[in-house]
């Protein structure tokens, strides 16, 4: 291998970490608002589409014609997140859920091919463009009037005990919302102080006038919640 061709190599692979970084910043934001899809599954998909682009542009320059069109494999990474980004949006009660989470990995995708392409600055302008739009739009749309329900993330801690899931259900029904999907997991803690077992229930919840201070209020009043954390959906 020739001095040109290390260097190459090298730069190649400084653009797989670049991609890889720049798409786990996104992948961050969507892991705190506890989207399915989190860090380690878009710094993959940034990482992915980086080595495609790398490939792209690199892996043929020892083609005896030099006529490769390598635009082609970018064109196909385009082309083929879309099944990733599909598994992420479902439908339920006819509501359309996980488009934002969609549309995050098909820009980490880009992301991944601008990183690939060495093309770091406009990579980094692209996250920083995303971390901008995510956060002043939710706060924007806050404050307009909505003609539909609102939606809102639950995520309640609490002992492991008889009962307490279906209080915290009933909670959040008797006060105006529906809940539209939960799941229950153990806690990141494993056990309170006097050694219980914990478990963390996470609920999406929807309601057209929405009180989230007396529904936080409403899930504290039975003695085995540890912790509860509302958010709205994004």
């Amino acid at each position: 291998m020739d001095t040109a061709g290390a260097l190459s190599q090298l730069m190649g692979l400084a653009n797989l970490v670049v991609g890889a970084v720049l798409s786990l910043i996104i992948g961050l934001e969507r892991q705190y608002h506890s989207k399915p899809a989190g860090a380690r599954t878009h710094a993959l998909v940034g990482l992915g589409s980086s080595i495609f682009m790398v490939v792209s542009k690199y892996g043929f320059l020892d083609s005896p014609t030099g006529a490769v069109d390598g635009s082609r494999i970018a064109a196909q990474v385009a082309s083929g997140v879309g099944f990733l980004g599909a598994g992420l949006i479902f439908v339920k009660r006819d509501t359309v859920r996980g488009l934002t989470t969609a549309a995050s990995i098909w820009v980490v995708a880009a992301v991944g091919l601008t990183a690939g392409a060495g093309l770091w600055i406009v990579g980094t302008g692209a996250v920083l463009i995303y971390l901008v739009l995510v956060a002043t739009l939710t706060r924007i749309s806050g404050v307009l009037p909505h003609s539909s329900n609102g939606f809102h993330s639950v995520v309640v801690e609490y002992e492991d005990e008889a009962g307490a899931l279906r209080d915290i259900l009933r909670a959040i029904t008797t006060r105006g919302f529906t809940v539209l999907d939960f799941s229950v997991a153990d806690a990141d803690r494993a056990e309170d102080g006097e050694g219980k077992p914990l478990l963390k229930a996470a609920l999406e919840v929807s309601s057209k006038h929405a009180d989230l201070d007396d529904l936080t209020s409403g899930i504290r009043d039975h003695e085995a919640i540890r912790s509860v954390e509302v958010v709205e959906s994004v």
